[in-house]
């Protein structure tokens, strides 16, 4: 560690520790430097500015937090811009005295900020000295204090609007700042965490015209988002990984008391200025080292500081590690574990010293110091390593380095394996053939398939090479029934044109078989013959729209060629072609890719679909569901007609797009006119029209 961060450390630590009262609020005058437009288009004032105020407010316990308003916005800290905030801050009758300090022409030093139980900090105009003010916000909440940054300061990418210094270096931030402002209309979205107490009372919030708010949805990764507005921008977001509490606000804290175009103050944005003050100045301080904030130094958090140790000089500590970082130099070190030693309450009774090399200091500091290598990334001294070929190198190392092999994955070099199997006489161990991807192990008995077969072991009736017991039966898949059924009862019976099912075991490769069971004439020349579910993709529900314009459904075109996927992960799958046709039964089976396809027994059970008869798409609309129940055998004008009708409006009540595409001979996902007339014909008795085209596949 460098002296310069130490003697800085040092003073700092210091200040915080005192917690002092000694200053007494003043009232600086000074002149205000010509200023350029603010970020809600305001212009700063010209003249001098008074820029510290404070208000106690009557009646109310001294017990309550002291509070201040760091902000650099227009006019004297007498400005609306200050005190609207101020003065719902003072309403809510929540805190004993609300101060103003004007950052955009005088700096608070630590000494003043630790007055305060809490600081909200916004800007609108340039701080005065955003790197100082950044250093002393920053060495605040490393002594316990709380800070609520709002709009702009954790938004505008202007220079001087957003805080600096350590603030910035050591990665206070909870909104990323200089993301940018987003504005337009929008109010109060999803509440994420409802029980939390920055969110008690909030029933509504409305941000007006401007509704300024952080462009940047994304909080660190330490952060949990409380609330949202209604377009996913963050509203209210909370940290609980710094020794202080530290809370975001993603709106500008005037209402449209100041401007008709501000948050509006019917609604509840008052609340969630005193919620986010009250909640930062009443959350106990973490103790130094405290990395999962139960008030103790133990086991767990000797564990996590393993993980955060970056080394001396070589921070900043990455998310959440921050409460380790004791001596406040922007590294978690040896030093600041020397810090925490004296602050462990256990259990257990004393600080665990994982010292592998006896050298009295712990390993994860050996680690990060440079004192000794950890080649393997896991924390351990590579010297306490084991070396089985006494190259003078950790067995791990010689691994990386490629200087030895190790084929079968076990973490020691091959040269120092006793000698191993090797059934199919390479000169290469079982166990390296199968890690090395030279041998298969389909039913992972640590021999190689083909050992299995030539052994006896297996059985290999197609001759493939492949035990026969990896070819397990596939499941069954599932059609997908329509309900609420017209008769009350379910039915796998699904559309006029379309296969509708689930399919697929989870983790599998497999494709999936459709046989022609019973098609009626003139199609009943393809009976027994069996095509394969091609690969599924998303159509759009819109009557006119075959791309993937949302809302979709997910359908798959018949083919020769087995396709092999994981279907578990496809969801519901609706098939088609010209040869699904009405009134007809079909057969679909489920086959792994490791499988033989010419043997039947590693098919999976069959599962059986009728089509509904031809025109008869649906049965009736249920009113309680909103939903048009199964096909019933008749075909109806105020039913099926009405449906597609419906769908060709593109009605949000309308059934899906398989059900009520049938023309032309293959569905061609388009409700169209001849949808409909089709659904006349068959309503007035005219027979299917389309005839068989040419033989699919073989049989």
């Amino acid at each position: 560690m460098q002296q310069g961060n130490r003697t800085r450390s040092a003073c700092y630590r210091l200040a915080l520790l005192a917690w002092t009262s000694l200053l007494s609020p003043t009232v600086i005058h000074c002149l205000a430097s010509p200023a350029p437009k603010g970020e809600d288009g305001s212009r700063a004032s010209r003249v001098s500015l008074d820029v510290h105020s404070s208000v106690v407010v009557p009646s109310v316990s001294g017990a309550l937090p002291n509070v201040a308003i760091v902000a650099s916005a227009s006019g004297d800290v007498g400005s609306p811009w200050f005190t609207d905030p101020r003065d719902r801050l003072v309403a809510s009758g929540r805190f004993s005295a609300v101060s103003i300090i004007n950052a955009g022409q005088v700096t608070p030093s630590l000494l003043e900020l630790t007055t305060y139980d809490a600081i909200l900090v916004w800007s609108n105009f340039a701080f005065e000295n955003a790197v100082t003010l950044g250093d002393n916000l920053a060495a605040y909440v490393d002594g316990g204090g709380g800070v609520v940054i709002a709009s702009f300061a954790n938004s505008s990418a202007t220079s001087d609007r957003f805080l600096g210094g350590e603030w910035l270096a050591r990665q206070y931030d909870i909104i990323p700042s200089q993301g940018g402002t987003t504005t337009g209309t929008q109010g109060l979205g999803t509440i994420h965490l409802p029980m939390h107490p920055l969110v008690a009372g909030i029933t509504s919030f409305l941000g007006g015209s401007n509704s300024f708010r952080p462009s940047n949805a994304s909080v660190i990764d330490s952060a949990s988002v409380v609330a949202e507005w209604a377009d996913g921008s963050t509203l209210i977001a909370v940290r609980e990984d710094t020794i202080g509490s530290r809370v975001d606000l993603g709106f500008y804290p005037p209402s449209d008391g100041v401007l008709a175009s501000f948050w509006d103050s019917t609604t509840d944005g008052g609340i969630i200025l005193a919620n986010a003050l009250a909640y930062a100045a009443a959350r106990p301080p973490l103790i130094p080292g405290d990395s999962d904030a139960d008030q103790d130094i133990d086991a767990d958090d000797f564990s996590n500081f393993e993980m955060c140790v970056t080394g001396a000089n070589n921070g900043p500590p990455s998310a959440g590690c921050m409460t380790f970082d004791v001596d406040a130099d922007g590294d978690v070190d040896c030093d600041d574990w020397t810090v925490i030693e004296t602050l462990w309450t256990g259990p257990p009774a004393i600080p665990p010293l994982v010292d592998c090399n006896s050298n009295g200091v712990q390993d994860a500091c050996d680690v990060a110091e440079g004192v000794s290598s950890d080649c393997s990334g896991n924390g351990i001294p590579d010297e306490c390593e084991p070396d089985c070929n006494l190259t003078g190198v950790a067995d791990s190392c010689d691994i990386l380095a490629g200087t030895s092999d190790d084929c079968n994955a076990n973490g020691v070099p091959d040269e120092c394996d006793p000698p191993l199997p090797d059934c199919n006489g390479n000169g290469v161990a079982d166990g390296c053939d199968i890690a090395g991807g030279t041998g298969n192990d389909c039913n992972n008995n640590g021999i190689p398939d083909s050992c299995d077969v030539t052994n006896g072991t297996s059985q290999d009736l197609d001759g493939d090479g492949i035990p026969d017991e990896c070819c397990a039966i596939s499941r069954t898949p599932q059609p997908v029934l329509i309900l609420p059924t017209s008769s009350g009862t379910d039915v796998a019976r699904t559309q006029n044109r379309y296969l509708s099912f689930l399919a697929g075991d989870p983790g599998q490769r497999q494709a999936i078989r459709v046989t022609f069971a019973l098609l009626p004439p003139p199609f009943d020349t393809l009976n027994d013959r069996r095509m394969w579910v091609g690969p599924p993709r998303e159509v759009s529900e819109l009557p006119g729209v075959t791309d993937a314009t949302p809302p979709t459904t997910k359908l798959a075109a018949l083919q020769c060629a087995p396709y092999y996927t994981d279907w578990s992960v496809e969801g519901i799958v609706h098939a088609y072609h010209w040869a699904i046709v009405p009134d007809a039964l079909y057969r679909v089976q489920v086959l792994r890719e490791i499988c033989p396809s010419q043997l039947e027994n590693f098919y999976s059970l069959p599962f059986s679909i009728s089509t509904s008869a031809f025109g008869d798409s649906v049965g009736r609309f249920d009113n309680p569901t909103q939903f048009w129940t199964a096909p019933n055998d008749v075909v109806g004008v105020p039913t099926d007609i009405v449906a597609t009708v419906d769908k060709f409006r593109g009605l949000p009540t309308a059934p899906s797009k398989a059900r009520v595409d049938i023309s032309p001979e293959a569905p061609d996902q388009v409700i169209t006119i001849t949808d409909i007339t089709m659904g006349l014909d068959a309503f007035r008795g005219t027979p299917f029209p389309f005839l068989p085209q040419a033989v699919p596949c073989l049989p």
